[in-house]
C-alpha cells in the first residue's frame, strides 16, 4: 500500500529533517482543501486569467520570462 511506502521513507529521514517533510506534507494538504473549496460549483469554465490577482499588473505583463537569446553565451 502506498501510505506504508511513504510512512518506510519517513523513517529514513534523520529526525532534524522531519519537521520540514512535516511543513511539506501540512502546507501540501492545506493547498488541497483550499483547491477544493475554490473550484466553482457550476459548470464555467474558468481561465487562467479569472481570479488571478496579478492579471493586468506589470508583474504578470511585463517580459519577466524572455526568449533566450540566440547570441547569448551561457559560458561567459
Amino acid at each position: 500500500m502506498l501510505i506504508q511506502k511513504i510512512i518506510d521513507e519517513l523513517h529514513e529521514i534523520p529526525e532534524d529533517k522531519l519537521n520540514q517533510v512535516y511543513e511539506l506534507i501540512h502546507y501540501f494538504q492545506l493547498g488541497l482543501k483550499q483547491e477544493q473549496i475554490s473550484i466553482p460549483s457550476n459548470d464555467t469554465v474558468q481561465t487562467w486569467s479569472q481570479g488571478n490577482s496579478l492579471k493586468n499588473t506589470v508583474i504578470a505583463e511585463e517580459d519577466i520570462v524572455s526568449p533566450i537569446d540566440v547570441a547569448w553565451d551561457a559560458q561567459t
